[in-house]
């Protein structure tokens, strides 16, 4: 086989007219190749170029733009609809994005919010590649840029995001944009919005200290450009596009190499992975033999972080089939010994590896073979495979004789046996909680939901059927006499503060109090159970579960009672009715249970005590408590205004939207959104003092959902 450098200068030579390309696409049989260089043209080059997302080859491009096509330019941003100063603006935007997300790509917020960030965005193992590109001189770049790698830089493109150098903004950018379809902030700040709404364990007050970043975030996303522009606009760049091809420094696509079959000629484009060959991408012309590029561990602006590798952009319509090579069926023992799947993952490159010289002409040889048989021409097999960008010299090659190894799998099932194992060896964590609640069950009363006798408090109380008033609350734990006339706290938390719904009103729980013992307590009143197990049972408690759940010892005291009543059935009563009837009352007392309309998703919810489905609250206490970015997403009229009933919208004229309509509005007077509108249903909001209807005052009570009010303080 007859391996050749210079693939990029043949390109240069082949290339013409937009026209002309696309016909020879489509008379090699291959009108993928001009879709997908088409698509790397517009959407990866020209567009990001006039967003204002500038990366080296976009530059190429817009400069050849510039300097010979200037009307194109201003064509294309008249179609988006962007101004000079929208461009600039938006850059300085992108600059303060990049700025402000210094304090999210912190190793302090790396298991909060990066980490879970990162599967959000779908990058999987896509971090863990090189952070740099090495030059044919052997020279170290930060990988997708043209600045010098540092010397003490991170190896990898994760650790690039934490380190707070400029050279690295680029990787940053990436990681916030990279899984949008068009390459823009909003996917990633979707997806993190939903981060914070998902997870329950996330304190509010860090997200309130991304508060400049989430904001520059909301900045850049209203200026949202446009996102395709019209084919006959993109084929008026082709001619600039040629020419930034032109630049010694432009870093071909694999889909673009393989513009080799303008010239009627077969290529095949290999990946080296620390010594291994991949086939990324290939055409077969004829009987011509086909040039062979290795592209080595360097930077292309193709790599996308989330795509499909090399020669595979994201957001690229899949190529059309190729017929394959006719194969004669060999055994399979054969076959595995010579060649994997040519789709398969190399081994991932680490920094400063040898190659491996000996592997990767062993995979090579197993792709030329493929190449042998559709060819139909003799096998050679390559001594060195040649740089696609270069021009230093060419490669020698020497005739092997081998026989065909290619074969496929058809038919073929593979024997898998099943088996139990006789005896258990291995401990699962929910092996581990319930040992801890059998051995606490052990600490408590025989009937643990029935009170202490009151002259000995070994013995529960199984009189039930005497109609005596049992107390509302006990203690269950052996020779304990506590009871309480109150319900315990149910929703206290020992980190952070608590909104629970009592009375059809929003409250404020404190966090959980600390014991004389320094262990955690809960509202530090005598008469709750939660307090009374903290301050009188914590060696219980130690002794039983140990002090790896010290922050969930109630949740393990119920499941105790319940692994103690399920031995037996339970006993009922007049008195343990009358018992049932004090815990229902204080659920569903009069002013807890209530139905209401909540006012910003104008959905019916009820409530009650101990399940709050909906309740007030004051709406000065509520506008100072939420962020900026939540104020946009959830209430601001002009926000609204501005992303749906823009001029020419279905929404632009509608009369409920117009300045002298209030029945989906209303004005505040209070917090620090003091004088703006809401978009609200404001169906049940309260007020005890008397003011125009349109206004909201600082004691107006305003109903808000569970999930409403959750989530509109976590944004």
């Amino acid at each position: 086989m007859v391996i050749r450098s210079g693939a990029k200068a043949r390109v240069l030579h082949s290339v013409g007219a937009a026209t002309a390309v696309e016909a020879a696409c489509a008379r090699e049989g291959r009108s993928d190749v001009w879709d997908r260089v088409f698509g790397i043209m517009s959407q990866e080059l020209l567009l990001p170029w006039l967003r204002g997302d500038r990366g080296f080859e976009a530059n190429c491009l817009g400069n050849a733009l510039q300097r010979f096509s200037p009307t194109v330019v201003e064509d294309a941003l008249r179609e988006l609809h962007v101004s000079a100063e929208q461009r600039l603006s938006r850059s300085r935007s992108r600059d303060d994005v990049l700025s402000t997300s210094r304090c999210f790509f912190s190793r302090a917020r790396e298991d909060v919010f990066v980490k879970p960030m990162l599967r959000c965005l779908g990058y999987k193992d896509a971090f863990d590649e090189e952070s740099y590109f090495v030059k044919a001189d052997g020279s170290l770049y930060v990988r997708g840029t043209q600045e010098p790698f540092p010397a003490d830089g991170p190896m990898t493109k994760y650790g690039a995001l934490f380190d707070p150098r400029s050279c690295f903004d680029g990787i940053r950018w990436d990681f916030l944009v990279a899984a949008d379809p068009h390459m823009q902030v909003r996917s990633f700040r979707q997806k993190l919005v939903n981060l914070f709404e998902d997870q329950e364990t996330i304190d509010p007050t860090e997200v309130a200290e991304l508060d400049e970043f989430l904001e520059a975030l909301r900045q850049l996303d209203t200026m949202h450009i446009g996102e395709c522009l019209s084919s006959a606009t993109c084929r008026r760049a082709w001619p600039a596009y040629v020419k930034a091809l032109q630049n010694v420094n432009y870093w071909l696509d694999a889909q673009e190499l393989l513009l080799c079959l303008l010239s009627r000629r077969s290529i095949a484009i290999f990946l080296n992975t620390a010594g291994t060959l991949r086939l990324v991408a290939a055409h077969v012309h004829g009987a011509s033999p086909p040039v062979s590029v290795t592209i080595a561990n360097h930077r292309g602006h193709f790599q996308r972080l989330c795509g499909g590798g090399f020669g595979q952009p994201p957001r690229r319509t899949a190529p059309s089939p190729q017929p394959k090579p006719t194969r004669k069926p060999k055994p399979k023992s054969e076959c595995r010994s010579a060649i994997r799947d040519r789709d398969e993952e190399g081994p991932k490159p680490k920094p400063n590896a040898e190659p491996k010289p000996e592997s990767a002409t062993a995979s090579a040889n197993c792709m030329m073979k493929l190449w042998s048989k559709g060819l139909g021409v003799d096998q050679k097999v390559p001594g060195k495979a040649a740089d696609a960008h270069s021009d230093e010299g060419s490669s020698t090659s020497e005739d092997v004789h081998e026989p065909d190894v290619m074969s496929d799998d058809d038919g073929e099932t593979l024997q898998l046996d099943f088996a139990v194992e006789a005896h258990k060896t291995w401990t699962t964590v929910e092996d581990e909680d319930m040992d801890r609640i059998e051995r606490l069950a052990s600490e408590l009363r025989d009937r643990p939901l029935l009170p202490p006798m009151p002259d000995d408090a070994s013995k529960p109380w199984q009189e039930c059927t005497s109609g005596i008033a049992f107390p509302t609350c006990h203690c269950a734990v052996q020779n304990c006499g506590w009871v309480s006339h109150r319900m315990p706290c149910q929703m206290r938390n020992p980190d952070s503060q608590v909104w629970v719904g009592q009375e059809g009103h929003w409250k404020l729980l404190d966090p959980c109090d600390l014991t004389k013992s320094g262990g955690i307590g809960c509202c530090g009143d005598a008469a709750c159970l939660r307090q009374h197990l903290a301050d009188a049972h914590r060696d219980v408690f130690a002794g039983a579960c140990g002090t790896a759940v010290v922050r969930r010892e109630y949740s393990f005291y119920l499941e105790a009672i319940a692994f103690k009543e399920q031995q037996t059935m339970p006993l009922v009563g007049a008195s343990v009715d009358r018992r049932t009837f004090q815990h229902i009352a204080a659920d569903l007392s009069e002013d807890a249970v209530r139905a209401m309309v909540c006012m910003c998703c104008a959905r019916v919810a009820t409530s009650m005590n101990g399940c709050t489905g909906i309740a007030m609250i004051k709406a000065k206490d509520y506008f100072e408590y939420i962020s900026s970015m939540s104020w946009d997403l959830n209430w601001s009229f002009l926000y609204y205004i501005s992303r749906f009933a823009r001029d020419g919208s279905p929404l632009a004229d509608h009369p409920d939207l117009a300045e002298d309509s209030w029945t989906w509005r209303r004005h505040l007077t209070c917090s620090r959104f003091k004088g703006l509108n809401i978009l609200c249903c404001p169906e049940d909001v309260r007020c005890a003092f008397d003011h125009a209807q349109h206004l909201l005052c600082e004691y107006c009570r305003i109903p808000l959902c569970k999930e409403c009010f959750q989530i509109s303080r976590r944004k």
